[in-house]
């Protein structure tokens, strides 16, 4: 297969993907999804590349594979998890359990040994007299 066969069999379907991204942007005003969709479609064109053709070093094409998805995976996934944490206004589950039970977190805080187990303290003994 010639390098213009394999670039336009890869040309073609991340242009739909990036199109349908495009498209679901232009419904939500929401353009995380179409950095999303390019961080992991390049990662896909990366791998597509070096696996398309078999050669005589196997060895040598899936290293590049691995790195390809490595690379398009790095900025894929910390966008993602940036859009979910910094931008949407969803707290982290634990801060948000904290939040809500705030004065049985305390407790549990004061109850419960920090380092080593051990049977827990009486709520009104503090950490320094349950030595």
């Amino acid at each position: 297969m010639s390098l213009l066969t394999l670039a336009w069999m890869a040309f073609i379907p991340f242009s739909l993907v990036m199109l349908a991204s495009w498209l679901l942007h232009m419904r939500t005003r929401d353009a995380g999804t179409v950095d999303i969709a390019w961080a992991f479609g390049t990662g896909a064109v990366g791998v597509w590349f070096a696996l398309a053709e078999r050669g005589e070093e196997l060895t040598r094409q899936f290293l590049v594979a691995a790195l390809a998805a490595f690379w398009g995976m790095r900025p894929g996934t910390f966008v993602m998890l940036a859009l979910i944490t910094r931008m949407t206004g969803v707290p982290y589950a634990e801060y948000q359990s904290i939040r809500i039970r705030r004065a049985a977190y305390e407790e549990y805080q004061r109850t419960t040994p920090m380092f080593f187990p051990r049977p827990p303290r009486t709520s009104h003994q503090t950490a320094f007299e349950a030595r």
